[in-house]
């Protein structure tokens, strides 16, 4: 039974994920990656089911990665399945290619890896009251799952601002850029979500598949599904939690303290 994925079916037809750490803040560690990977590998072939719905137990949809996964990783180095990197990168490839169509329901603030969850979805729904943003490189990381699939959202022009700055975003300006298709009222989520799905429920799911594959080799995803390359992005990660500045980040993160280079404004 899995322990931070639970899996329900709200509606006929329809599966719901839910991550589910709320304790702290639904953030990704190694054991959800392996939860995530493998459900959504026997959900595969489950020809019963038209849509997919993804969403966040409590109030947040998704803190980013698990800080202490984070540092577990920078002291054990040459341990392949503490590599944050290419596991949440793995991941979302599967998210990203599972041939149904998927809903992000965004039930509160989204951040880093948890972004590009919402970014490897087909349609991203948020309530009206969330914030997100790629935060990582505030404390020293690159923001690799927002890099290789949220820019494909937003394009290379809104990527260049938002990941470099790491600012966080209202569900509004998210709508503005194309990082999320609806926002609505808090309380209009669910309701905006099942409106989603009835649509989705009068295509035909054959057609459905061909078009998401469809669009993903038209877009410049395709070529980050190779092994390579997502063993090239765990490479890229590697390297900044190797790093000092990355340490220092990590640390200032699990002190609850600025990061070093962080410049007070006068």
């Amino acid at each position: 039974m899995p322990e931070f994925i639970k899996v329900s079916y709200p509606r006929e037809r329809v599966v719901e994920l839910k991550l589910s750490s709320p304790d702290k803040e639904n953030r990704i560690n190694g054991q959800m990656v392996k939860e995530l990977i493998d459900t959504l590998r026997e959900l595969e072939d489950d020809t019963s089911i038209r849509v997919m719905v993804l969403t966040g137990e409590g109030d947040i949809f998704c803190g980013g990665a698990d800080v202490d996964w984070i540092k577990n990783a920078q002291e054990h180095p040459t341990m392949p399945h503490l590599d944050p990197g290419s596991r949440i990168v793995d991941a979302l490839h599967e998210l990203d290619t599972f041939p149904r169509p998927v809903i992000a329901k965004i039930n509160g603030d989204a951040f880093g890896g948890g972004v590009g969850l919402m970014a490897c979805s087909d349609i991203a729904i948020a309530a009206e009251s969330c914030q997100m943003g790629f935060q990582e490189i505030t404390f020293g990381m690159v923001p690799l799952a927002a890099a290789v699939f949220a820019s494909n959202a937003i394009g290379l022009n809104q990527s260049n601002r938002w990941l470099l700055t790491g600012e966080v975003m209202t569900a509004e300006k998210a709508l503005e850029i194309g990082l999320v298709h609806e926002a609505v009222a808090d309380d209009q989520l669910d309701e905006e979500v099942n409106r989603q799905i009835d649509l989705l429920l009068k295509g035909g799911p054959r057609a459905q598949r061909e078009t998401k594959q469809l669009l993903r080799q038209l877009s410049e995803r395709d070529k980050y599904q190779t092994p390579g390359y997502r063993t090239t992005f765990g490479h890229v990660f590697q390297r900044c939690l190797s790093s000092n500045e990355g340490k220092r980040g990590i640390d200032a993160v699990l002190n609850n303290e600025p990061a070093p280079w962080s410049v007070k404004k006068d």
